[in-house]
């Protein structure tokens, strides 16, 4: 039996990775890799004439969004909107134009009209379909190169206690992971994946979910719920291989990333239709704002009805560097509440820039580091207020502790560091980043759980 009483479920985001070894120092955060997608240029090729030329509509996304928020949405810190307005998003828009040029077409079927289509109007906006494949292309592509920037260099000694973390745990994980990266699978080295080999066809595996659920071996399982670097088409000797049993939007695994990489971009694959007539670009990196369609072929709606299952069999569960931005996910924490009660264990690890917050005002430059002799719930609350915390997290962190009001008069103490207990003992929260608490607090994070 797989699921045992000291298991635990751990959920990754994006702020995971940000702590590890990346080539040139890259920094892979949201907003680092949205200046990526911003500032390298991309060629649109026209079909009709042969020629290419830099394509401008993403930049043209870019700046439309940032003068579009309402002034009192404005963060005081970025006048411009620009944290605000990142590749994820820009990577919907491109899909929802495309969506409503489809659908404006004379000749397109009803399957893929939009169903709002009829009813929209863009209000002086210009833009060229042709960039449609470039410019998704070119956004994909970019983060596809971010990921790798420290996926390639992973083996470095420096993330060491990243790996021993994983590693010194014998009980077994269920591993959830959000980014695309395969630094858990270097790490653990022996998990289940539900992937499996295919009888006459080397190069790829396809995905069985009845592996993965069975998971004979009792190992830790990996489950990446939006794409990882491995992921590509099939490659079949026969066209008709499977043909009944999987679709064409299923991913197949490769055995390493260069691989897997030309088996995806370009193919046809990746480009899918939603319910409502919307564009949906699915394959090795699910991105945007439109998950929940997205997640609907294999491994993705597997690895998601495997989360289901694990956080409410295990009652343990590690959620790091993740901004509570995908509430199909969201929902299903609050189902663990549910079927474990006051039992449940979660460990919360985020950072916080409480620099500035806790003298109530904006953090300026020349403002001295706070200490925890600095903290009280007062400067968590501002913290919040100002909305440079997520409004998410904090509704969760009240989930769980069961404190809607002084929510932050319920921990044992605050700090910026090291563990803060709620007093129902549901919820240990760590601000300090990924790094800081697996180092200094490694053994106490999995006693909390087990």
């Amino acid at each position: 039996m797989c699921f045992r009483k000291k298991r635990i479920t751990v959920l990754l985001g994006a702020g995971v990775p940000l702590n590890l070894v990346s080539q040139d120092g890259f920094f892979p955060s949201t907003k680092n890799i949205t200046n990526e997608v911003l500032n390298n240029p991309y060629e649109v090729y026209d079909m009709n004439t042969g020629n290419t030329s830099i394509g401008h509509l993403i930049h043209d996304i870019y700046v439309r969004l940032c003068e579009a928020y309402h002034p009192e949405a404005i963060d005081p810190s970025d006048p411009d909107n620009a944290a605000r307005v990142h590749f994820e998003i820009l990577f919907y828009i491109l899909e929802m134009l495309e969506t409503y040029e489809r659908s404006w077409r004379n000749s397109t079927v009803p399957k893929y009209v939009n169903k709002i289509a009829p009813f929209v109007q863009l209000d002086n906006f210009n833009f060229d379909p042709t960039e449609f494949y470039a410019a998704s292309k070119h956004l994909l592509d970019t983060i596809f190169k971010c990921v790798r920037k420290y996926d390639d260099v992973f083996p470095d000694s420096r993330n060491d206690w990243y790996r021993d973390f994983w590693r010194n745990y014998c009980s077994g994980w269920d591993l959830f992971n959000l980014n695309y990266d395969t630094t858990v699978e270097q790490s653990i080295k022996e998990y289940e994946d539900g992937y499996e080999d295919i009888v006459d066809q080397e190069g790829f595996q396809r995905f069985n979910v009845r592996k993965l659920l069975a998971n004979k071996d009792g190992l830790s399982t990996i489950n990446h719920m939006h794409g990882c670097l491995l992921y590509g088409g099939d490659r079949y000797k026969n066209v008709n291989h499977d043909v009944y049993d999987y679709d064409h939007q299923d991913m197949y695994k490769w055995p390493d990333v260069d691989t897997a990489y030309d088996r995806w971009l370009g193919s046809s694959s990746s480009s899918g239709t939603a319910q409502d007539g919307s564009v949906i670009v699915q394959g090795p990196i699910i991105t945007g704002l439109a998950k929940t369609e997205k997640v609907t072929c294999l491994p993705y709606d597997g690895y998601r009805n495997n989360f289901f299952r694990c956080i409410t069999q295990n009652r343990g569960l590690l959620i790091a560097g993740y901004s509570f931005g995908d509430r199909y996910i969201n929902q299903m924490f609050y189902r663990m509440f549910q079927a474990h009660g006051d039992k449940t264990r979660v460990v919360l690890i985020d950072y916080w820039d409480m620099t500035g917050y806790y003298m109530d005002n904006e953090a300026d430059e020349g403002d001295p580091e706070p200490t925890d002799a600095d903290m009280n719930p007062r400067y968590f609350e501002h913290y919040f207020t100002l909305e440079h915390g997520n409004v998410e997290t904090l509704m969760f962190i009240k989930r769980v502790t069961h404190h809607d009001v002084d929510v932050w008069n319920h921990f044992n103490r605050l700090s910026l560091t090291g563990p803060m207990i709620s007093d129902n003992g549901c919820l240990m929260l760590f601000i300090g980043g990924f790094k800081n608490a697996i180092e200094n607090h490694g053994k106490e994070i999995l006693k909390f759980l087990r």
